[in-house]
């Protein structure tokens, strides 16, 4: 289950904002940790629509600045990983016997992937040749690690996942276009 709320304003059609949250539900998680909340911004400035940027239309058709910012959530694959599973076995002195099918994970919780990005976007000669430039940084939190290997005096080998570890991307691209 989730839900978005979003907002868009433009003012003069050169100053642009974007403001979005959503809340993901799931019952992949224990109670304690079963909502995640993501929200993100962008912001993008039509520099190119100024009044004093005029005299250089017929070279510079287009010149735009975008800012943004924005966090989503992964979950793990399987359901329910916060309940204890018990099944049967093999039988103890001719009777059926229960024994536990898993590790109660109700420490874990959404990865995180928070992202940042600056964009340039330019046109020249009435946008005949477009330039886009990028840069970025994406960090990730909260890794869910699947299979995770712990100490086998717990009777299992491994938990299906663990919130361990962090990453970050770092990068930028660049586009060119021709009409």
């Amino acid at each position: 289950m989730y839900y978005t709320l979003s907002a868009h304003y433009a003012y003069k059609g050169r100053y642009i904002a974007d403001f979005t949250i959503r809340a993901d539900g799931t019952t992949k998680f224990g109670p304690s940790n079963r909502w995640g909340y993501f929200p993100s911004a962008s912001l993008k400035w039509i520099v190119s629509d100024e009044p004093w940027m005029e005299k250089l239309k017929p070279t510079l058709s287009m010149f735009a600045i975008r800012p943004s910012w924005g966090r989503v959530g992964n979950q793990p694959n399987k359901d329910y990983l916060y309940t204890s599973k018990y099944g049967s076995t093999i039988k103890y002195l001719d009777m059926s016997a229960m024994a536990p099918q898993n590790i109660r994970l109700t420490n874990l919780k959404w990865q995180i992937n928070t992202s940042y990005n600056i964009g340039i976007d330019l046109g020249f000669f009435d946008d005949r040749l477009n330039l886009i430039i990028e840069a970025y940084q994406s960090t990730l939190t909260d890794m869910l690690m699947e299979s995770y290997r712990i100490p086998s005096n717990s009777g299992f080998a491994t938990v299906p996942y663990r919130n361990s570890g962090k990453m970050r991307n770092t990068g930028w691209e660049f586009h060119i276009n021709t009409n």
